[in-house]
Formats: structure tokens, sequence, C-alpha cells
């Protein structure tokens, strides 16, 4: 099924308007709720056996360290490997984003130190400060850090990119990201992220179909601000839902992140 620029693929509404459903009262408020409210004082244990760790669920079946509950980190077998930060969406199929996201890191896995975020109701924030303690307790040492933010990712992104510096990261993948409509919401979301792109357009990659910001003037900014290949329209195919093209943005985006050997910008 072909989009139309600035319309929503017939199929796709249903799926986009539970996306739109799941976080209303924060889009509303643009605040990242506490996540989770158990884990303030919780710690984890590090460079510990394999079999004691999967014993006590710190080490799952993938080889991926449970951070504080907050998501999991994958490490590559280099020490300086690039550190790509993950914040996915809502629950798509079924899956959280701490899952699904898994789904699109194959061919880089070995490239990167990778932390996918367990769902979009993470305090970005707090869940960056407990990745970075696990970074440094693994004896890492990232050449640099992307952030990478699809969807409802947009929601953890602010928690963290209104506490944490910009230039912690050498890019920034805004990937489908939900924007609202500051007019009929009250929200903050397309504010904040137009201020981004405008102090920082030269890391900012941007991904996106032409429906999945919900608000086509901020989705035009960002991509006129950002320009030239760095910003990149997925269009839908034929027989493909509106959510596929939406999920598919993922592809797109990981392509753009540096192969080895090369850098950002």
């Amino acid at each position: 099924m072909e989009e139309v620029a600035g319309s929503i693929p017939a199929r796709s509404t249903n799926s986009l308007n539970k996306l739109d459903e799941a976080t209303t009262a924060d889009r509303r408020h643009g605040v990242c709720p506490n996540y989770p409210p158990s884990h303030e004082s919780a710690t984890v244990a590090y460079n510990v056996p394999r079999e004691s760790a999967l014993e006590k669920g710190r080490l799952d079946m993938g080889g991926r360290i449970d951070i504080s509950g907050y998501g999991k980190l994958s490490i590559a077998p280099k020490k300086d490997a690039k550190l790509l930060v993950v914040f996915g969406g809502i629950t798509v199929g079924g899956k959280a984003s701490g899952v699904y996201m898994w789904d699109y890191m194959g061919d880089i896995i070995d490239r990167f130190h990778i932390f996918v975020a367990v769902s979009s109701d993470v305090d970005g924030d707090k869940a960056y400060d407990a990745l970075m303690s696990a970074v440094q307790a693994q004896g890492l040492t990232p050449s640099l850090q992307i952030l990478y933010l699809f969807s409802g990712g947009y929601k953890p992104g602010m928690g963290l990119l209104s506490k944490k510096s910009p230039s912690l990261f050498a890019a920034i993948l805004l990937v489908d990201i939900w924007m609202g409509v500051t007019q009929q919401s009250g929200s903050r979301v397309p504010d904040f992220y137009k201020a981004l792109v405008n102090a920082n357009a030269g890391k900012i990659f941007y991904v996106y179909t032409s429906f999945g910001a919900n608000n086509e003037a901020a989705r035009d900014y960002i991509a006129n601000q950002v320009g030239g290949q760095k910003a990149e329209l997925v269009r839908g195919q034929n027989n493909e839902g509106g959510m596929q093209t939406h999920m598919r943005t993922n592809k797109a985006a990981i392509a753009k992140l540096p192969k080895n050997g090369q850098s950002y910008p």
C-alpha cells in the first residue's frame, strides 16, 4: 500500500491510535515517569560466572547483562567498540520494545556495545546513569556514543536530554518519533525536538514516515533542518500496513550507523 505524503495509510490508523493512546497523559505533560520505582537502590553484580548470573537473572541466554531493570546491555568483542543507546516505543504485537528492538541489532551486535531499554516508560536519565555504571564496571571504553530514539522512545529521550548534554553523543538518530500536535494536545514534545535539532543539526539523523510523527509541521521542520542524506523518508510498500512501515524505519536507521573504521560526523 503506497503512502500519500501527509496522510496516514488506512491500515495504519488503528495501530497508530494505540501508539497515541498508550501514553496520552505523559505526552500531554511531556514528562517521564520514574521507572522502575522499585529499583531506586538496586545494584547489579558484574564480572560474575555466567552460570551464577543466569541463576540470578542478571544475564540472559543471549549473553546480555541486565542493567538494574532498565534494560539489557550486549557487549561487543572489542572494549573500545562504539556504544549504541536505544530507547524504543510501545508494545507491538505483544512484544515490548525491550524485546523487539533486538530484532534489528543482529547485523551490528559484534561492532557495537548495545543497550536496549526495557520499554518506553523508563526514566531515560536514570537508565543512562545505570548503563554508564555498568560500562565502567565492565571495563569498557567506547570510542563514541550514539543515541537511538524510536517512536515512543521520544519520551525517555526527553528525560535523558533534559538532564544530560547532547554533546555526550557523536550522533542522535530520531527514528519516526512521535511529536504530537501542540495546538490540540498541549504537548511540548515538538518544541523540544525542534530546539534539539536547531542546536545540534550536525549530529542529528532523521528517519521517518509520512504519518508516524502525528505532526506534519514538526516532521517537515526537522527533515528540512537536518537535510540531505541525513533525513530519509521511508515510504509504504505494496500490501504493507502502516505499522509495518513504521517498524521498518528501524532497518533504514540501522543502515546509517557507521561501519568498521568509520566515525561520526
